[in-house]
């Protein structure tokens, strides 16, 4: 048989590559409460992480990490089907990056995604399951949140930027970054395309372009906890740093921000600012939409833009 797979009972799966690269190219499949850890630990040399297939677990939190990089091809998935596992990836010294069609998902549970390296987003999903089969936002405020910090990096869309639909589903999204947060520019304009209820980012020599399919409050996100599996199946928290408010840039040039709405308001409770000469645009479309200012919107000498 192809892969690694546990049958029946909670019996979790533990694989370490102390030295080397560590490469998933058959299933993984976890039974029960059973818990995942692929780790690609080196010490003396390069080890990445590079998933080109199914992982599942049946409701068990999932770890993936690296010393230095972790990618999911097109073909990458990992998923945790029911319950409320968490997914919890990490590369320690390199970049996180996903293809355009591979998936991280979960049944309303945390995924956190921490790189030192790049970031490049594919397809991260903590919907519920029935919210997912329906396509619904009824029950958005139980949905899982997500945290996605690149700490010298950028965060970025794998995805073409004539490729709209939504690829970041969450009650709750954070994003940190050194480089930016989406890309701006002519023929490079890739926004990170987002359904979320509330938001927050920010970002120290880049800009932020966000879209948000529906409403969505620019506020206070609070720290994001997951489960980190450790290599005797047992679990500890690991969390972020601070919690994190509004959107900022504090590029010194050019460190624009740019937030808009398919189709929903966007409320802001928590300020929106860009130094040196960033623009700020905040937009909200569709039928009866619209934009509400209850905190600063602030550019040191940027234009400043709000549409509705």
């Amino acid at each position: 048989p192809a892969g690694v797979s546990t049958q029946v009972g909670d019996s979790s799966v533990i694989i370490t590559v102390e030295e080397g690269d560590f490469t998933v190219d058959g299933p993984v499949s976890v039974s029960g409460a059973g818990r995942l850890l692929l780790n690609a630990l080196g010490t003396s040399v390069p080890a990445d992480l590079t998933v080109n297939a199914t992982i599942e677990t049946a409701s068990g939190s999932v770890s993936l990490l690296a010393r230095d990089d972790v990618s999911l091809s097109d073909a990458g998935s990992v998923t945790v089907l029911s319950g409320t596992g968490t997914l919890d990836l990490q590369a320690m010294e390199g970049m996180l990056t996903m293809g355009a069609a591979s998936v991280l998902q979960t049944n309303s549970g945390n995924i956190r995604l921490l790189a030192e390296g790049a970031m490049t987003l594919g397809i991260v999903d903590v919907r519920s399951n029935g919210a997912r089969a329906g396509s619904a936002l009824d029950d958005q405020a139980s949905w899982g949140d997500i945290s996605v910090h690149s700490v010298t990096s950028d965060i970025r869309d794998a995805r073409d930027r004539t490729d709209v639909s939504t690829a970041i589903y969450a009650n709750a999204a954070r994003f940190l970054a050194i480089e930016g947060i989406g890309e701006t520019g002519v023929g490079i304009d890739n926004s990170i395309d987002l359904e979320a209820a509330l938001l927050a980012a920010s970002t120290t020599e880049g800009v932020i372009n966000i879209t948000e399919a529906s409403a969505i409050v620019v506020g206070s996100v609070d720290v994001l906890t997951v489960d980190r599996v450790d290599t005797d199946a047992t679990v500890f928290t690991v969390a972020d740093a601070a919690t994190l408010a509004g959107l900022t840039t504090t590029a010194l040039v050019d460190g624009a921000v740019i937030i808009r709405t398919i189709d929903g308001s966007l409320v802001v409770e928590e300020s929106v600012s860009a130094t040196a000469n960033g623009a700020l645009l905040l937009q909200a479309s569709g039928v009866g939409s619209d934009v509400l200012l209850n905190a600063d919107v602030v550019s040191a000498s940027g234009s400043i833009s709000v549409q509705a």
